[in-house]
C-alpha cells in the first residue's frame, strides 16, 4: 500500500505510535545515563551533546525544511533534492568543523576548560554525518514517506539505547563510554537514512521520468533562497529550548544542567504529539489551497491542545516518580518538571501554526520572529531568576517565554487566516469521527501479517 493513500490523520498516529516508541527507548536511555554518571557526568553529556546540535542548526543554512518544500511545493524528485542536498551537507558540515577546530582554541577556560576542549571537537566532527540526516529527513517528509522517517526515528533511538547498554551497563566505561554510544549513534544513523533515502528515491513511480544528473541551479538557488528565510526560525527556537541549559551550566554547573535535562526529559513528552501532528501535516498543508489550509491548521490545534492536555494529566504521576526512576540525586528535578509543564503544554501549539506560517504562507520569517521573542524573554529572565532560584528559576523563565509566545502567534494566525477562536479551541464531531480512522493502516498491516503468515 502506497503511502500517498494515508490520511493527515493516519499519518499523524503512524507518527505518534514511532514517536512514543521512540521516548521510550530514549527515556530507558536517560535512566541509562543518568544512573550512571550521576548529575554531574549526565550535566557534561547534555552539554557536549548539545554543543553538537547547536552547531549542527548553525550550519543547515534552513536547508532541511527547504528540502521538503522544494519537493512538496516546487514538484522537484526526491532523487534531486536528495543528491545536492548530500553535497551541501559535506561542504558545510567540513566547514563548520574547521572553524569550529580555529574557534575553540580562542574560548574563555570560563566557557570551556582546555580538556572540554576535545568535546567541542567531537561535537564539530560529526556534523557532516548530522547534517546529511537532517537534510535527508527534509527530503523524505516532502516527498510524504512518513512511515519510513518514523521508522528511522525509532532505528535512532534503538541504536542508542542499545550503544548505552553495552559501554554504561557492561563494560562500565563512564562518561567515555556515553560519548562513545552517542557518536556510534550519530554514524549509523546517517548511514541507515542514506540507505533508506536511495531506496525509496529509486522506489517512487514519478521518478520514472528521467531526472538531471548534474548540479541543478535552479533547485540550488530556490532552496537556498527558501533556507535562508527558514534559517532564523530554526536556529532561534534551538536556542528558544534549549539556551537555558547552556545558561544553567555557567551559573550554576554541570550537576544542576543534569538535574534539570531530567526535567526536561519527562515534560517534553507533551511535545510528541504535535511534533507527529506537524510532520504528517506539512506537506499536505503546503500544497492546499488556502481555505482547506486555514481549515487543516484549526483542526490541528483542536486536536494538540486536547492531546496536550490529556499527556500533561498523565504525567503527573510520572513527575513525582523522578526520584524513584531516576534516583534520589535528582530530587531537585522534581519542582522544575511541575513549573514547566504550563509552558510547554501551551507551546505544544507552536509547530502546528509554524506549519501553516512556513508551509501555506511561504513566510518563515514569522516563525522566527515569534521564536525570537520567546528567546529574548527567556534570555533576560534566565539571567535574573537562575542566581535566586537555581534549576527551578531555569524553569520559570521558560514557561512564561511559552506563554508569551503562544499567545501572540495565536493572534496572528487568527489575524492572517479569519480563523475564530472558537474553530481552533472547540472540539466538533467531525474531529471525533476522524480519530476512528488513525489505527486503519496499522490494522491493515496486521490483517496483511496474518494473511502471509
Amino acid at each position: 500500500m502506497s503511502q500517498r493513500e494515508f490520511t493527515v490523520a493516519q499519518n499523524s498516529a503512524i507518527t505518534l505510535a514511532a514517536q512514543m516508541a521512540s521516548y521510550a527507548l530514549n527515556f530507558a536511555a536517560g535512566i541509562i545515563i543518568a544512573r550512571s554518571l550521576g548529575p554531574a557526568g549526565k550535566g557534561t553529556l547534555s552539554l557536549v551533546v548539545l554543543s553538537h546540535v547547536l552547531l549542527l542548526t548553525v550550519s543547515n543554512l534552513g536547508l532541511g525544511a527547504a528540502g521538503s518544500f522544494m519537493i512538496a511545493k516546487r514538484g522537484f524528485s526526491l532523487r534531486q533534492v536528495s543528491r545536492q542536498g548530500g553535497v551541501a551537507a559535506w561542504v558545510l558540515g567540513l566547514c563548520t568543523f574547521g572553524l569550529a577546530a580555529i574557534a575553540v582554541n580562542f574560548l574563555p577556560a570560563s566557557v570551556v576548560s582546555p580538556d572540554q576542549r576535545i568535546y567541542v571537537l567531537l561535537a564539530a566532527g560529526l556534523l557532516p554525518l548530522a547534517l546529511t540526516t537532517q537534510y535527508f529527513n527534509g527530503a523524505l517528509q516532502g516527498a510524504g514517506q512518513i512511515v519510513w522517517l518514523n521508522a528511522l526515528t525509532l532505528a535512532q533511538a534503538l541504536v542508542n539505547v542499545s550503544g548505552l547498554v553495552v559501554f554504561l551497563l557492561v563494560l562500565r566505561m563512564g562518561l567515555r563510554g556515553g560519548l562513545s554510544a552517542w557518536a556510534i549513534t550519530v554514524v549509523t544513523t546517517s548511514l541507515l537514512t542514506m540507505a533508506v533515502t536511495a531506496w525509496r528515491a529509486r522506489r517512487l513511480a514519478d521518478l520514472a521520468a528521467a531526472s538531471p544528473r548534474g548540479w541543478d541551479h535552479t533547485l540550488a538557488r530556490e532552496a537556498l533562497r527558501y533556507g535562508i528565510r527558514a534559517y532564523p526560525a530554526s536556529v532561534i527556537s534551538f536556542l528558544n529550548l534549549r539556551s537555558d541549559q547552556f545558561v544553567l551550566g555557567y551559573l550554576a554547573g554541570t550537576a544542576s544542567v543534569g538535574q534539570y535535562s531530567v526535567a526536561v526529559t519527562v515534560a517534553e513528552l507533551l511535545l510528541f504529539f504535535p511534533r507527529a501532528l506537524s510532520t504528517a501535516l506539512l506537506p499536505r498543508i503546503t500544497r492546499a489551497d488556502p481555505d482547506s489550509a486555514r481549515h487543516m491548521a484549526a483542526s490541528a490545534c483542536r486536536h494538540t491542545i486536547g492531546g496536550a492536555l490529556i499527556s500533561a494529566a498523565v504525567l503527573i504521576p510520572v513527575g513525582l516518580l523522578i526520584p524513584v526512576v531516576f534516583g534520589e540525586a535528582y530530587r531537585p528535578s522534581v519542582i522544575p518538571f511541575f513549573v514547566m509543564l504550563p509552558g510547554l503544554a501551551a507551546f505544544a501549539l507552536a509547530p502546528v501554526l509554524s506549519t501553516y506560517f512556513s508551509g501555506q504562507l511561504g513566510r518563515p520569517i514569522v516563525s522566527s520572529l515569534f521564536a525570537a521573542m520567546s528567546l529574548g524573554v527567556d534570555f533576560a529572565l534566565v539571567w535574573v531568576l537562575i542566581p535566586a532560584l537555581g534549576v527551578v528559576g531555569a524553569a520559570l523563565a521558560s514557561t512564561l517565554a511559552y506563554l508569551l509566545t503562544v499567545i501572540s502567534m495565536i493572534g496572528y494566525f487568527r489575524r492572517s487566516s479569519g480563523v475564530k477562536l472558537r474553530e481552533m479551541l472547540a472540539i466538533r464531531a467531525a474531529d471525533l469521527v476522524a480519530y476512528r480512522t488513525l489505527l486503519d493502516p496499522l490494522l491493515r498491516l496486521w490483517q496483511n501479517i496474518r494473511r502471509t503468515g
